[in-house]
């Protein structure tokens, strides 16, 4: 095998194990031979830490609202210093997760993963999931069959319902 084919194939498993060994079945020291040590996750929704003990405390974190999570790998490839993935998060939502608590609703929730190596290990990410699907699976949201006022209505009060629970959380940690 060609050598550059060789690196690719390498990163290409790196991710696989990350999805299917680290997030499904919550083995986190194995991403220590994945990601270096100050790996930046350039989608976070709020500012704070990066780095792989994040990272770790990410993958605890979600898999607590998930106790039967399955990460389903659609496709995935490399090219160059570059894996892209395409996957899907499924399990019942049973415990909270981002501050919604648990709806005890099965969620299927796609997501894209870009990822960038370098000296072996995946120092840069990027994602986009579906975070309107997530949120309608959950009951968050309605689904886009209702009218447009129970729309607009339903959407404001979860977004209000979410925020004020993160400013709850907030307010808790500052003691």
């Amino acid at each position: 095998m060609h050598t550059v084919e060789a690196v690719e194939t390498a990163y290409v498993e790196k991710i696989r194990t990350l999805l299917e060994q680290v997030w499904e079945h919550g083995l986190v020291d194995l991403a220590d031979d994945v990601l270096s040590a100050n790996v930046v996750n350039h989608d976070k929704p709020v500012v704070g830490p990066d780095g792989l003990e994040w990272f770790k405390e990410h993958v605890h974190e979600l898999r607590a609202a998930s106790s039967d999570l399955h990460v389903e790998i659609e496709h995935i490839f490399g090219s160059g210093d570059w894996v892209a993935a395409r996957i899907r998060w499924q399990g019942v939502h049973d415990g909270p997760l981002f501050g919604l608590p648990a709806s005890n609703r099965r969620i299927d929730v796609p997501q894209h993963s870009l990822w960038r190596f370098a000296d072996g290990k995946a120092t840069d990410f990027w994602y986009c999931w579906d975070e309107t699907s997530f949120l309608v699976q959950t009951g968050i949201v309605p689904p886009p069959d209702t009218t447009p006022l129970g729309r607009w209505l339903a959407l404001n009060l979860g977004m209000l319902r979410v925020a004020y629970r993160q400013l709850r959380q907030r307010l808790r940690r500052r003691g």
